[in-house]
């Protein structure tokens, strides 16, 4: 069963500089929209000028209702994970 799955890494960005700490090499740009990692714009998944299809995989067949149910005990559902052409574990 495939979930097609669109990150919008952008609207992140707020949560991750106010929820945790960042890598000292690693800042928030002024407009608060890109991730800049030792002072050069982050690329590759998280480029700004590309949007990529991400393709979640999952083996059950209720893996939304397992999702849903699992979603108060932090329980893990294992999945393969598509992008670009690659899948990971």
């Amino acid at each position: 069963m495939k979930k097609l799955v669109h990150i919008l890494f952008i609207s992140f960005l707020p949560f991750i500089s106010s929820a945790q700490s960042l890598p000292d090499q690693w800042t928030i740009s002024t407009d608060g929209h890109r991730m800049i990692t030792g002072g050069i714009p982050a690329t590759g998944l998280y480029d700004s000028a590309s949007i990529r299809s991400i393709y979640l995989n999952f083996s059950q067949a209720n893996y939304w209702q397992l999702l849903t149910q699992n979603y108060q005990t932090h329980t893990d559902l294992l999945a393969t994970m598509q992008v670009d052409g690659l899948t990971y574990d």
